[in-house]
């Protein structure tokens, strides 16, 4: 936005979002994160600060990841070890997220009945799904989306939790499912996968 100059940067309302418990020094259970306002009506920044202000217990240990989120180990300010160790560690994590993302978008493919495009840059595979009609049926007789009714019975008889896609929108007529790669060891994820 600022890049592209006037009338832009001073009259576009802009809201930034980030969060530890999808970056490289969070974790799932972790909650902290941040937003920024840019060119936000005064009215509306002071109507979210009085209501994030409501919340009356901090987050510690999400405060203190978001402070290395924003404020990485860096050479000059941090010991050469500390560094070294935290950039070892980041590229650990972001190896290990790919290599769970091929797989797991692999071995979707590899079952019938569904398709998943290659994994880039997140953590979650969205693979479709050809539901059976007698299925589809079932699922709709029962008051439930078809999708829905899958992912319940993937958890009842796999233990893998998934999330309907028909929470996110979907063709009429299609059916997917969100399935992270969140595992943290690609081995146990290959077997769990198998």
């Amino acid at each position: 936005m600022f890049e592209m100059g006037a009338p832009y940067k001073d009259n576009v309302e802009l809201i930034s979002f980030h969060s530890v418990s999808k970056g490289v020094t969070g974790d799932c259970g972790l909650r902290g994160g941040y937003f920024e306002f840019i060119n936000i009506d005064p009215f509306a920044a002071e109507m979210m600060l009085k209501l994030k202000s409501t919340s009356l217990t901090p987050n510690s240990v999400g405060m203190l990841n978001m402070g290395l989120m924003v404020n990485p180990p860096r050479t000059g300010v941090n010991s050469d070890e500390v560094v070294k160790q935290y950039e070892e560690e980041k590229k650990h994590i972001f190896k290990g997220l790919k290599e769970r993302a091929v797989l797991l978008a692999n071995k979707l493919n590899e079952c019938p009945y569904f398709s998943c495009q290659d994994i880039e840059g997140a953590m979650y595979g969205f693979p479709s799904i050809k539901l059976p009609s007698k299925f589809v049926e079932e699922a709709k007789s029962k008051g439930k989306a078809p999708d829905l009714y899958y992912c319940g019975h993937l958890l009842e008889n796999t233990g893998i939790m998934t999330v309907p896609g028909s929470g996110f929108g979907q063709k009429a007529g299609t059916h997917h499912l969100r399935i992270t790669n969140l595992i943290a060891d690609t081995k146990e994820m290959e077997n769990v996968l198998n």
